[in-house]
């Protein structure tokens, strides 16, 4: 098929593949107890991609990042934006 035309790229957008490096750079520095780094990484992230929301809040490497106020900030926060945004 010489006419057809083909995604040459089978990945997600760079944006896309970016935030979600962020989110793994996140857990990774979770489980080092990193927490301030761990939480910098996740604000970038979903800055980036808001769509990792509902990863972020049940990943278990994160979970000793929940109990942190910010963390659950950065939630709401995340939310609420993602709402604003979101068309109904």
């Amino acid at each position: 098929m010489p006419n057809a035309k083909v995604d040459p790229s089978p990945y997600p957008p760079p944006a896309q593949q970016h935030s979600f490096i962020k989110s793994l750079r996140a857990c990774i520095l979770a489980r080092m107890g990193r927490k301030k780094d761990a939480m910098a990484a996740l604000q970038k992230s979903i800055e980036l991609d808001a769509e990792l929301l509902s990863f972020i809040a049940e990943d278990e490497d994160l979970k000793l990042l929940r109990s942190l106020p910010a963390f659950q900030k950065l939630l709401r926060e995340a939310e609420r934006q993602r709402a604003e945004t979101d068309p109904k």
